[in-house]
């Protein structure tokens, strides 16, 4: 079986709201967002406490499909 390495530009985020459950998302990015700007929005969130926490990165990820054979 051969695999073909394909890699995308993942941008994701955990936040951890104040019920104490997590609301996570990863979205497929052509470039990642200012870290300045992403800084100020969740941290705005997190001082009107709509979230306690959170996490952000942006970061080329690896897959891998299989080949199709040529028949």
């Amino acid at each position: 079986m051969d695999l073909m390495a394909l890699s995308k530009l993942l941008f994701v985020i955990i936040v951890t709201l104040p019920d104490g459950s997590y609301d996570t998302n990863a979205t497929e990015v052509t470039e990642c967002p200012p870290y300045e700007i992403v800084h100020q929005i969740k941290n705005y969130k997190h001082e009107t406490k709509e979230i306690t926490s959170w996490y952000a990165d942006c970061n080329e990820y690896p897959f891998f499909e299989t080949k199709k054979q040529q028949i």
